[in-house]
């Protein structure tokens, strides 16, 4: 009766005559670099929608177990990223615009001679 019972279970599992079949471990596909599949894709570091897929919501660059990129095309999405970041950050002004004292305005007055000194 219970030989019955687990031939009835075997044999609603695919095993294929593999011996070490275990159902709670499948083999992985493994992932293929979407720069190589797509021979016509360029990556373009002015293209932020092309980007985004490479990097997390916070704007880390993901690393090429997540992107499934190869070693060659995660160097140059690294590469290409890095750009985007200084363009982005160059839009930025780096000096900081000083609102004008009134100390500078009454000398650049008189100066001018706009105003008499006493």
């Amino acid at each position: 009766m219970a030989d019955k019972k687990q031939n009835g279970k075997n044999n609603k599992r695919r095993n294929n005559g593999d011996e070490d079949f275990n159902p709670r471990f499948r083999k992985v596909r493994k992932k293929v670099c979407p720069l190589c599949a797509d021979k016509n894709l360029v990556l373009d570091y002015k293209n932020a929608e092309q980007l985004k897929k490479f990097t997390n919501d916070k704007g880390k660059i993901l690393p090429r177990r997540a992107t499934g990129a190869c070693a060659k095309h995660q160097r140059d999405i690294t590469l290409a990223i890095k750009r985007a970041r200084q363009i982005a950050a160059g839009a930025l002004p780096l000096t900081k615009v000083e609102a004008r004292s009134p100390v500078t305005i009454a000398a650049n007055e008189i100066a001018e001679g706009k105003v008499r000194a006493c």
